[in-house]
């Protein structure tokens, strides 16, 4: 697209602008993540593999099993938003609190652990969600980080939003 684009600058006629590829620029230069759901390992390994072949950042949702790839995730750098706290496991080989523990695993392998209600109107259930998380195992403070701080620095406003600190935006309720 963009050697096109080049191109029709140069002289070339019939280019066409595309705005949403007018979008990936920091995305390919690795400038910011990009963010690919994936629920079972296979899909993981197959996102964090693709990331590293063409260096990009990647940003990991949804990821259900991904408390089954903790110490990949963590040593490629793979921060997780995960939305599975409630769901119930895939597996009959799997605890019935697999879900409710993998905050925690991936927590203590290294990954950056964000949360997500689901969407729509399943965010109702977000604060219940990260509360069930701590009642097995998660720290407190990540929990609360995973629902501030760390999404505001997945979506690249950290240094803006998601803490209370001088300097920073605040909404408060």
């Amino acid at each position: 697209y963009f050697k096109a684009k080049d191109q029709a600058t140069g002289g070339a006629a019939g280019f066409q602008t595309v705005p949403a590829w007018e979008a990936m620029p920091p995305v390919v230069r690795g400038e910011i993540p990009i963010t690919i759901h994936a629920d079972e390992v296979r899909q993981i390994r197959a996102a964090v593999k693709w990331a590293a072949a063409n260096q990009l950042k990647i940003i990991l949702a949804d990821a259900r099993d991904a408390w089954r790839v903790a110490e990949l995730l963590a040593a490629n750098h793979v921060p997780v938003v995960f939305s599975h706290v409630f769901t119930q496991p895939m597996r009959e080989t799997d605890s019935y609190d697999a879900h409710f523990r993998a905050p925690e695993v991936l927590r203590q392998a290294g990954v950056t652990v964000g949360f997500s209600g689901g969407g729509g109107s399943l965010v109702k259930n977000l604060p219940y969600a990260v509360a069930q998380a701590v009642a097995f195992g998660l720290p407190a403070d990540a929990a609360l980080k995973g629902i501030t701080l760390y999404p505001a620095q997945l979506a690249g406003v950290g240094d803006r939003l998601g803490s209370i600190e001088a300097g920073k935006e605040a909404t408060l309720f």
